[in-house]
């Protein structure tokens, strides 16, 4: 079964993002496009004020300039064919559209003619502010993007308004439109981290990133496991920015641009691992306590020179943990593998190196089938995801080479036993830290089965694995990260509340926040093992090695854009 959609267009020639959007629909076999509706009417051309008014601080000839130099670089809006595939749809041009300046119906023979289609959903990707008979002819509505967060922005242009006013993230919503302006509800809804140094990337983030919600929304609806939202607070209304907020928007641009470059070659992130001798359950709410904002419970490595110390994972030890982590050395800026013990009475053992394979190599996560423990470190560098045994001794059996067990890359792989069948979390590589893919298989070798949703989470707050999950009073929770103000900046809780292979839902339970003290700015790994409990936390220091590969970076860009 397959739903029928009509597609709102102002022309064949539509920009690149609706283009991918519609060939992720078709990819995804759930939908066939059953007519394609062009705009014929004639555009109005806005009234254009003098030049000498445009420059005025109340003008608008700065956007206007940028718009045309620098906001068109945007690879999202560059005018793409719609797929071959549906060069034989039947084709309506409406060319008598009735409404006003700012909204537009359809005449009774051009309604007559997309009913006869029978559609299931109208997706507008062109036309106006649609009124009319047009919204309830198909059973699920039209659907259109709002390319910001309503309840905090509204208007336009999309992603600009965040960056002027420093909003660390920008929503999407997918919502059905309805007659009441921003009051339809919504089908799908995620956030991106504002890229405040580049307004073209900023924009193709937000269009590109969401692409994929129509197809998601239609396996939804065939799966019967969608769920809609209604549309509660509204944000205000901004328009177009006059010169003023240009020059705002400006600063704000130059600032970010600046402080980019800082980071990247004088502040660098350094990691290390800390122990908190708790079980998980009392180790979170030490966590997360304001009153308990303090170091004494966590032991944290002092790192070992020249490189730095993340992603751990722990096992029970003797009367200790051995804990497997990443260890990244700054000169080579390539991951490795290492372990070491901890025991209250020893505390850290020196590192020993396990796994150096010729690509990056990070998070060992560790888990148990009930009757050995695996490991599954991330390797999406080298295209595969590979898992290896761990000896009863507690030694990972990484010279057997491992053996694949999915074809492709990922981000952070977490694995979990969960009603009758292995779960796997994971990020994608193209959006590591925004996009959330699962898969499930009832063995561990797989064949592992993409979920019916894919992605099934877009939101850079809570969306990348960040732990091993674990149970409190029956919840299962899942540890993420929140990188919304920079990478690895805390840790989101969610709680799993909806499982299966067609439907997924968590809710944010608790966010841990870097605790004051040395190692503050950065928290991106929470893993635990009996009455242990292991997490990491980063400093920001300056390398040497990182601020060269930075410069070196910065200095071929440079070189790159002057050819």
């Amino acid at each position: 079964m397959v739903l029928k959609f009509v597609l709102l267009v102002d022309d064949d020639v539509v920009p690149a993002w609706q283009a991918h959007a519609v060939e992720l629909l078709l990819k995804s076999k759930t939908a066939e496009i059953v007519m394609i509706v062009r705009n014929g009417a004639p555009q109005r051309s806005p009234l254009r004020p003098s030049r000498w008014r445009q420059l005025r601080p109340r003008g608008r000839g700065l956007w206007q300039m940028f718009e045309r130099v620098v906001a068109r670089r945007s690879l999202a809006i560059l005018p793409t064919p719609l797929p071959v595939a549906l060069d034989l749809v039947p084709r309506l041009t409406a060319n008598q559209l009735l409404g006003s300046s700012r909204t537009e119906s359809f005449t009774p023979d051009e309604m007559e003619a997309i009913r006869a289609a029978r559609p299931d959903v109208i997706v507008r990707f062109g036309f106006g502010i649609l009124k009319g008979g047009i919204l309830t002819v198909a059973p699920h509505g039209v659907w259109s993007f709002h390319h910001g967060d309503p309840s905090a922005i509204r208007g336009q242009p999309p992603g600009f308004w965040e960056i002027a006013l420093e909003l660390p993230v920008t929503g999407v919503i997918l919502q059905r439109l309805s007659a009441e302006l921003d009051a339809g509800a919504i089908l799908q809804r995620g956030w991106f981290g504002t890229i405040a140094h580049s307004y073209p990337r900023q924009r193709d983030q937000l269009y590109f990133g969401a692409a994929s919600w129509i197809a998601r929304t239609s396996a939804a609806i065939l799966a019967g496991t969608l769920r809609e939202e209604p549309q509660k607070d509204l944000g205000p209304i901004l328009r177009k920015p006059d010169n003023m907020q240009f020059l705002w928007f400006a600063w704000k641009t130059a600032k970010a641009t600046a402080a980019i470059h800082i980071r990247s070659l004088f502040q660098h992130q350094d990691w290390t691992v800390g122990v908190i001798k708790q079980p998980i359950a009392e180790a979170v709410h030490i966590l997360t306590d304001e009153q308990q904002q303090n170091n004494s419970e966590i032991h944290w490595h002092v790192g070992e020179q020249g490189a730095f110390l993340a992603d751990p994972f722990p096992i029970a030890a003797g009367d200790g943990i051995r804990i497997y982590a990443e260890r990244l050395p700054w000169r080579s800026g390539r991951g490795d593998i290492v372990a070491l013990d901890y025991s209250a009475a020893q505390g850290f053992t020196p590192l020993r190196p396990l796994w150096q394979p010729p690509y990056h190599c990070s998070y060992p996560y560790i888990f148990d089938d009930g009757e050995r423990f695996w490991c599954l470190p991330e390797t999406s560098e080298a295209g595969e995801a590979y898992l290896f045994p761990i000896t009863d001794d507690g030694h990972v059996a990484f010279a057997s080479g491992g053996r694949v067990i999915f074809p492709d890359g990922l981000i952070d792989p977490t694995v979990i036993w969960h009603d009758d069948r292995y779960w796997m979390f994971a990020s994608d590589p193209s959006d590591s830290n925004t996009v959330l893919n699962i898969f499930h298989a009832h063995q561990l070798i797989g064949p592992w089965v993409p979920h019916a949703l894919n992605p099934v989470k877009t939101d850079i707050r809570s969306a990348r694995p960040a732990g091993r999950p674990f149970i409190l009073d029956g919840s299962l929770i899942r540890p993420a990260q929140d990188c919304s103000l920079r990478y690895g900046g805390a840790i989101c809780l969610n709680q799993i509340v909806v499982l299966t292979p067609n439907d997924f839902l968590e809710n944010v339970w608790k966010v841990i926040a870097p605790r004051r003290g040395r190692y503050r700015h950065g928290l991106h790994t929470l893993s635990w093992t009996g009455g242990w409990t292991v997490i990491d936390g980063a400093r920001l220091k300056f390398q040497p090695a990182e601020f060269a590969r930075a410069l070196k970076t910065k200095l071929g860009m440079t070189r790159k854009n002057q050819r």
